[in-house]
C-alpha cells in the first residue's frame, strides 16, 4: 500500500514539527545509555591494561581488568558489553583449536563478568581470526579461505561461548551457511534463548584497520579477505545477504561498517557501539528498504 498525501493545505508537513512535545511523539529513533554496547578487548595475564596504539584511549585488558570495566559500565548504566579476544602470535595455530577452548580469554571473561555483574548483557564475536596463524576469519587452504570446514569450527566456537554464559553470539566471519548451522547447534544443545546477531553484510574497508590491530590480526594476514566481503560500489547487495540470512534464525542482522548502526559518545575516548535497532537491523528487506503500504491508503499531516 503506497501512502498518498492530501494536497496542500490539507497536508502541512510542518504540523508534526511544531513543538518539542510533538516532535517527541513522532520521533522514530532516540539515543540513550541503554542503547550503548561497550566493546572490550581481552588478553592474557593479570592486572594488565595495554593501550592500543591505533585507537587512543582504548585498551587491551586482562580478565580481571575486564571485570573492573564491567562494573564501571554497570555504574554508568551501560547494560551490554561485547568481548573481543586479543592473542599473540605464539597463541595461534593452523587448526584454530583455541577458538572453542573453554578456558580461552573470551570465555574466561564471559564467566568472570557473569559472576561479577550478573545482569550485564554479554555479546561475543565468532570468527577464527584471533586464533588463526594466518590471521583470517576462516581456514586457509591453498591460498583460499575455505567455507564449509570453517563453518564447522564456528559452530564449536559459538557453542563454547554459549556454555560460558554469552547472551548474544555475533558471527562476523562472513562464511555462507554459518547462521543456520549455529542456530541449529544452539537449539540442539539447549541454548534456545541465546541470540544471534548476524553480520549479514560486511564490506571490504580500511575502517577495520585499527580494530584488527586491537585483536592482533592485521600482522598475520596471508591472503586478501576481499573474497568474503562486499565492495562499497554495490551497496544494494547487502539486501541479498540479509534476505539469505533471515530464514536461518538470526535475532538481528546488520551491515558493517555502517554509520547507521554505530556511534560514539560525545566527548568519550572509548568507542561505544549502538545496539541493533529492532527496525533497522532486523533480518528482512524492511531493514534495507521500507515496505510499501497497500495501494489506496491516504495519510495526512
Amino acid at each position: 500500500m503506497r501512502p498518498t498525501l492530501a494536497a496542500y493545505p490539507a497536508t502541512r508537513l510542518r504540523r508534526t514539527r511544531a513543538t518539542p512535545a510533538i516532535r517527541g511523539l513522532v520521533r522514530e529513533n532516540a539515543l540513550c545509555v541503554e542503547d550503548f554496547i561497550w566493546p572490550v578487548f581481552v588478553r592474557s595475564g593479570d592486572g594488565i591494561e595495554e593501550p592500543v596504539p591505533s585507537m587512543p584511549g582504548v585498551y587491551r585488558r586482562s580478565v580481571d581488568k575486564i571485570v573492573d570495566a564491567a562494573r564501571e559500565a554497570a555504574d554508568l548504566g551501560i547494560q551490554a558489553m561485547c568481548i573481543f579476544p586479543y592473542t599473540g602470535i605464539e597463541e595461534r595455530t593452523e587448526d584454530c583449536e583455541g577458538a572453542w577452548a573453554a578456558d580461552n580469554h573470551a570465555n574466561r571473561a564471559i564467566r568472570a563478568i557473569r559472576a561479577a555483574v550478573p545482569d550485564m548483557c554479554i555479546m561475543t564475536d565468532v570468527a577464527l581470526d584471533t586464533y588463526n596463524i594466518n590471521g583470517h576469519d576462516g581456514f586457509v587452504e591453498g591460498g583460499e579461505i575455505v567455507n564449509d570446514r570453517t563453518v564447522a569450527a564456528l559452530v564449536k566456537m559459538a557453542l563454547a561461548q554459549a556454555e560460558a554464559g554469552a547472551d548474544i553470539i555475533g558471527p562476523s566471519d562472513m562464511m555462507d551457511g554459518r547462521i543456520g548451522a549455529i542456530r541449529t547447534a544452539l537449539e540442539g544443545a539447549g541454548h534456545q534463548n541465546v541470540m544471534i546477531l548476524s553480520y549479514a553484510a560486511k564490506y571490504a574497508s580500511a575502517f577495520y584497520g585499527p580494530f584488527r590491530d586491537a585483536v592482533g590480526a592485521s600482522g598475520a594476514l596471508t591472503v586478501t579477505r576481499k573474497p568474503t566481503r562486499w565492495t562499497p560500489p554495490i551497496p544494494t547487495r547487502r539486501c541479498a545477504s540479509s534476505n539469505a540470512t533471515s530464514p536461518k534464525g538470526p535475532t538481528w542482522s546488520w551491515s558493517n561498517p555502517d554509520s547507521r548502526t554505530s556511534t560514539s559518545a560525545a566527548g568519550s575516548k572509548t568507542p561505544l557501539a549502538r545496539r541493533p535497532s529492532s527496525t533497522r537491523c532486523r533480518a528482512n528487506t524492511a531493514w534495507c528498504r521500507p515496505p510499501r503500504p497497500k495501494a489506496g491508503s491516504t495519510t495526512t499531516a
